[in-house]
């Protein structure tokens, strides 16, 4: 059996269907690439909140040294109390200097101590407004991220419409 020519309704039938087909197959893919792109956007905060947490650790930690260093000053503050109040009841006069000896040494000591604070708050105070400023980049870095979302978003749910019909 013969097959009948087409009319050219036909033909610009098939041709309006080829275009649709072309045009569903580019949405498509536009879609299949969609999640590849938000995973970029989702890394992009996932690493500021990475160096976020990290200079929190960091600050954490150095406040965690100063405490411990102010204990250490504490307790030496003692113990020049204490040999202080041992100067008074000494007899002999090797005792008296070697005490005087040990005072000086201590305060030497609680010196390096305190200089030592004394950079620990200055670095502290530093990592916080690195805190600060990385938080700031943060958010503005999130801000970017919802809107390129909703740049996203919105289209590719009205295409996946168009492809649904």
């Amino acid at each position: 059996m013969p097959m009948e020519p087409l009319t050219r309704q036909q033909l610009e039938a098939l041709i309006d269907l080829q275009e649709k087909e072309t045009e569903a197959a580019r949405i498509q893919s536009e879609l299949n690439r969609l999640p590849e792109k938000l995973a970029v956007l989702e890394k992009t905060l996932t690493v500021h909140e990475a160096g976020i947490a990290e200079q929190k650790a960091a600050v954490a930690s150095l406040k965690k040294e100063y405490r411990s260093r102010e204990a250490d000053l504490e307790m030496n503050q003692s113990r020049v109390q204490k040999r202080e109040i041992q100067l008074h009841s000494v007899k002999k006069n090797d005792e008296y200097q070697s005490i005087l000896k040990e005072i000086a040494e201590i305060r030497a000591t609680n010196s390096r101590i305190e200089d030592v604070m004394i950079q620990s708050l200055d670095d502290i105070d530093s990592a916080e407004k690195q805190i600060s400023e990385k938080e700031q980049v943060y958010a503005v870095e999130k801000q970017k991220v919802e809107a390129e979302k909703d740049l996203i978003g919105k289209p590719a749910e009205e295409k996946r419409v168009l492809l649904e019909k």
